[in-house]
């Protein structure tokens, strides 16, 4: 689900990038160096088995349907920009907002955005409809899939189901060209665990909830030499 909001500020997935990228897989990707050009938000309302999306009527992505949501201002926390998002396009302000995961997007004409996904299960107001969106609920069995972007049929199962995701992919235009999805835990969670581990005198270097570590074995040099000093000592 892609939150473009009108042309990239410059060409290209870094600084003096190229018009065209030739990445074709999540795995050619850099990510370690990887800057969004656009950081944005989507927050999507749950309520008695039924969806709050929007069709949205300009800009990116026009006609399509999508969640609530758009750029983050500078100085401004995702949270509060999800909110202002639904205000700007709904007319409600939703309640008891939580943050749901995090989406990277990567498109082959260069540019990059990074979404930040909420939900919430409450709302004061009545949803009507704007100058940039028309809002519409939908039973969660029965999601307009064919009518939204192609990598909402990926993660957004694992949002309604309550989890918390992350997400990377890659776009050429609309045409999703690969993604990789999983599950973590939400930040309250990773607190709590942290000040768990803490407390038990477990310290580790790295996210011990991170999946796909792969640890690194020592060259076969290197295990020989530790076995010489280990003799000769």
């Amino acid at each position: 689900m892609p939150f473009r909001l009108g042309a990239p500020p410059s060409r290209g997935p870094f600084i003096g990038g190229p018009t065209r990228i030739p990445w074709r897989t999540i795995a050619d990707i850099p990510w370690s160096r990887w800057r969004p050009r656009q950081r944005a938000t989507l927050l999507f309302i749950i309520r008695a088995g039924r969806i709050l999306l929007i069709r949205k009527k300009r800009g990116l992505g026009a006609g399509k349907i999508n969640g609530p949501g758009g750029r983050i201002r500078r100085g401004e926390s995702a949270r509060a920009a999800a909110i202002r998002e639904v205000q700007e396009e709904v007319g409600i302000t939703p309640l008891g907002v939580r943050y749901a995961g995090r989406l990277r997007f990567q498109f082959l004409d260069g540019f990059s955005i990074v979404g930040e996904v909420f939900r919430a299960s409450r709302y004061r107001g009545t949803p009507v409809e704007t100058a940039e969106a028309m809002p519409r609920w939908y039973p969660l069995r029965r999601l307009p899939y064919a009518q939204m972007w192609a990598d909402d049929r990926v993660w957004l199962p694992l949002i309604l189901a309550g989890r918390c995701v992350e997400g990377r992919f890659l776009f050429d235009g609309d045409h999703m060209l690969d993604y990789d999805v999983k599950e973590i835990l939400p930040p309250s969670q990773r607190r709590a665990c942290r000040r768990s581990r803490r407390a038990c005198g477990v310290h580790t270097a790295q996210p011990w909830w991170a999946s796909r570590i792969r640890t690194r074995r020592p060259s076969k040099r290197r295990r020989c030499s530790a076995k010489r000093r280990r003799a000769s000592g």
